[in-house]
């Protein structure tokens, strides 16, 4: 069997003439010990063992004795864990499966039970223990774990060091700027540009101007629109938050005059098949009256 040593004989063969005596010799996948063989760690399937036999002083020819070597499980080695959580944290899953071995590959590896050392809690997940501290426990907690391959187990240790987390660092405005014309109102998403170290959301708090423009929030943008007739630079104060802490950024609003329309010019009439207007009639007939007396008195 797998790592079992074997001790042969001259009863383990068959001779057309018994010899006085049978010698192992040196071969590859076992080791010697006298007649005595010890298959490689772990070596199992078809194993060919040379042998010579000796009978009246003769030495025979090398010939090989085939041994078959039976698997048979194997424990497996479960190796130390380490892991660094954040006091009051919780459902904190450390796989510890994933350092631990065993030689018959097809085996599935299981934690099997843990024990701890302080005031916390284990759980055993699949992929190993999910740990949760003690309420403000600051502090190392050794859990001593066993792992199992179904038939045989091994047990390790892991150390969970449990530390005051870091504090929250506040997010990180940059400067946005939008360009208008007067009496327009426009929305800028200034939350585009700006992040956040732990990768927090972001939310838009208030946005103010000492200008003389209207600024409101609608969801994360800032909304503005000119007053009447302004144009120049108009800077919005805004507000953002990651759920702990605040910081403020500018919008600089560029406003620019509407463009003038351009002038209707006036109708004129044509000279041909166009209509005259009530003056150009007015005066013709006074012109025609005139001429008309003149030639009574003639």
């Amino acid at each position: 069997a797998e790592d079992t040593s074997l001790t042969l004989v001259i009863n383990n063969f068959t001779f057309s003439e018994t010899p006085e005596l049978i010698t192992v010799q040196p071969g590859e996948n076992y080791a010697i010990a006298n007649n005595t063989i010890t298959p490689a760690s772990n070596f199992t399937g078809p194993l060919a063992v040379n042998i010579v036999a000796t009978l009246n002083g003769q030495t025979s020819n090398v010939f090989i004795a085939n041994v078959t070597v039976t698997p048979v499980n194997d424990a497996p080695i479960a190796n130390e864990d380490v892991a660094i959580i954040m006091q009051n944290s919780t459902d904190n899953v450390i796989a510890v499966l994933n350092n631990d071995t065993d030689v018959d590959t097809n085996d599935i590896l299981t934690v099997v039970s843990t024990q701890l050392s302080a005031g916390g809690t284990a759980t055993i997940v699949p992929t190993g223990i999910s740990y949760t501290p003690a309420v403000g426990f600051l502090g190392t907690e050794t859990i001593n774990y066993t792992i199992s391959d179904g038939t045989a187990q091994a047990s390790s240790t892991l150390t969970i060091t449990v530390e005051e987390p870091a504090p929250n660092l506040p997010p990180v405005t940059t400067a946005d700027t939008a360009t208008t014309t007067t009496g327009t109102t426009i929305n800028v998403l200034v939350l585009a540009n700006d992040t956040d170290t732990e990768g927090d959301t972001l939310t838009l708090s208030s946005a103010v101007t000492n200008g003389s423009g209207a600024v409101s929030v609608v969801g994360n943008n800032v909304r503005y629109v000119s007053a009447a007739n302004f144009t120049g630079n108009e800077v919005i104060t805004y507000t953002i938050s990651d759920g702990s802490n605040t910081a403020t950024g500018t919008l600089t609003v560029t406003v620019n005059a509407a463009p003038t329309p351009a002038p209707t010019p006036p109708s004129t009439g044509g000279s041909s098949g166009g209509s005259m207007s009530f003056f150009a009639l007015l005066s013709l007939l006074i012109i025609a009256t005139r001429r008309g007396l003149r030639l009574q008195q003639g």
